[in-house]
């Protein structure tokens, strides 16, 4: 076909087909005039928490809702002065079978069940009088953590049940199993092993990992209504089941990315989770678990240069984003399962509201979309926007964007702008789209009082 005819027939083509941008580009709609029930913050750290370090400003903004630990990697009076709820794990201070004294020297708890019991009375006399989330064993489904049969840590955790309300009365928070990884069928032998032998199960808790080497957000929402269906609202057997808690989030490979931070904490919150906490793991080689960066969020300490001390990475600030609005929640919806988004009424203050979207890798979904690219087009739809009280009776609305790129491991200043426009209200609502949002990254959308 001679050239000319080539590009005729190309042009003829672009003509009647719709714009790319216009058939595949995802909309997230938030509505400021639905406002949604108040949720408990989903953030939380798995140890990395001392007396002292981090400093205040780098964890007060952040909201915690969960501090879980010991008291060395995760002091209980620190946590709660931050305004979190403490989770004690009872198996990190008796040992694992992977540790590099095997089972810290005191055997199976399965093996010798009357000394076991005894250590559990043991740490229940010592923090009478402190409002302790009790995890009885950490990931018993994991070879590291446990080397025994599932119905060996049921019995285990039926002790340890057993030991806590003997010292602390019916109070006594306990929870488990926290497997490693979503695992329904060790929550239903835990709650038959229960149910038939006397103790009580106050929450149900798992950790969101996709496994080894593996990588992207789980259906986590999907696995808190499910759960909160079977064990909660119309349970099985009836065994006290209260709350679920995520205790642990986020796979190593995932880690820096704010897309993946955002998008974890808002599938958290709005599948209802009553507690979560981040995973920690090695970073650059040092271990977030016990660097106080609070899991990975900050930068190491620099004991030859402070000033490089603990400074906020890229996930840091998707975090604080996330934590501006808790509490002041509205209804947003994706139309792509990659695109999760957060939208709040009040964030961080009452003149200005917010929509936060991250754009992460997901795995496991009922309904996957098309696969994740490099980089795309979002249209945001913003209605209810004289809902808003600073906006009742404006016409116009200045919008501020923010980029919070994937930046891995370095830290980040601040998010980086994306410009200011002024857009004018109708019907209630305005349109924008956000060019280029890249896989792993987040972006925020801020409404406030047009000048």
């Amino acid at each position: 076909m001679p050239r000319r005819a080539v590009l005729i027939l190309v042009a003829l083509l672009a003509a009647i087909a719709p714009p790319a941008s216009a058939a595949e580009s995802p909309v997230v709609a938030a509505d400021f005039g639905a406002p949604l029930a108040p949720r408990p913050s989903m953030t939380g750290v798995l140890h990395s928490l001392s007396r002292t370090d981090p400093p205040d400003d780098r964890v007060t903004p952040l909201r915690l809702g969960l501090v879980r630990g010991l008291p060395w990697s995760a002091p209980y009076a620190r946590g709660v002065s931050l305004g979190a709820r403490y989770t004690l794990v009872l198996s990190d201070g008796w040992g694992m079978p992977g540790s590099a004294t095997p089972w810290g020297g005191n055997g199976p708890p399965y093996a010798d069940l009357d000394a076991w019991r005894r250590y559990v009375e043991a740490a229940a006399q010592r923090s009478r009088g402190a409002q302790i989330v009790w995890d009885v064993w950490n990931e018993p489904n994991h070879p590291y953590f446990f080397a025994g049969t599932r119905e060996q840590y049921y019995e285990t955790f039926r002790v340890a049940e057993r030991a806590l309300r003997r010292v602390l009365g019916a109070d006594a928070f306990v929870i488990g199993p926290s497997t490693a990884g979503y695992h329904p069928e060790w929550f239903a032998g835990l709650a038959a092993w229960c149910h038939a032998r006397g103790c009580r199960i106050d929450g149900l808790s798992w950790h969101e990992l996709p496994g080894p080497s593996g990588s992207g957000i789980p259906p986590i929402d999907q696995h808190l209504t499910e759960m909160r269906r079977r064990h909660i609202d119309a349970p099985d057997v009836d065994v006290g089941v209260r709350e679920l808690h995520v205790n642990e989030a986020l796979p190593e490979t995932d880690q820096s990315y704010p897309g993946e931070q955002l998008g974890t904490l808002a599938l958290l919150e709005a599948g209802g989770a009553d507690a979560a906490a981040r995973a920690c793991w090695t970073i650059a080689g040092s271990d977030s678990c016990y660097d106080n960066t609070l899991d990975g969020l900050l930068s190491p300490k620099d004991a030859a240069n402070p000033t490089r001390s603990f400074q906020p990475r890229a996930v840091w600030w998707a975090t604080r984003r996330y934590a501006d609005g808790v509490g002041h929640r509205v209804r947003v919806t994706s139309s792509r399962s990659r695109i999760l988004a957060i939208a709040s009424s009040r964030a961080p203050d009452a003149r200005t509201a917010t929509v936060v979207v991250g754009y992460a890798e997901r795995r496991g979904i009922a309904r996957p979309d098309a696969a994740a690219s490099g980089a795309t087009d979002m249209h945001v739809r913003l209605r209810g926007v004289t809902a808003l009280p600073y906006l009742r009776g404006a016409r116009y609305v200045e919008v501020r964007l923010e980029r919070i790129p994937a930046t891995g491991h370095a830290a980040l200043a601040r998010p980086l702008s994306a410009g200011t426009r002024t857009l004018r209200i109708r019907d209630g609502g305005v349109d924008l789209t956000l060019r280029g949002v890249r896989l792993h990254e987040a972006w925020v959308v801020r409404l406030k009082h047009a000048p």
